[in-house]
């Protein structure tokens, strides 16, 4: 699950920041989606979509204090998978 793979990388283990994971994780498929990248259904994430789900909430959490380096990480990625026509919504994902 998406949620479990994000709480693993932010190493924690607890229950208390899972929704507001779900949100972060549901407003980086909107920003996807606004530049016209496809968005997973249920739980059929692709690999860059998840990491892209990863830098979103790492960079909203300032993790490490490093957020500019996941914001940025997260907006590149966001920008070369709107370019990619196998991540297009209009596309075959």
């Amino acid at each position: 699950m998406l949620r479990d793979d994000i709480k693993v990388s932010l190493r924690i283990s607890h229950t208390a920041l899972d929704d507001d994971i779900d949100r972060l994780t549901d407003e980086c498929f909107a920003e996807l989606e606004r530049v016209g990248v496809a968005v997973p259904n249920g739980e059929d994430v692709l690999p860059l979509q998840r990491a892209a789900a990863e830098l979103y909430v790492k960079w909203h959490y300032d993790w490490l204090n490093k957020g500019e380096q996941f914001r940025s990480g997260f907006e590149s990625l966001r920008d070369a998978l709107a370019l990619s026509s196998a991540y297009r919504s209009d596309g075959d994902v």
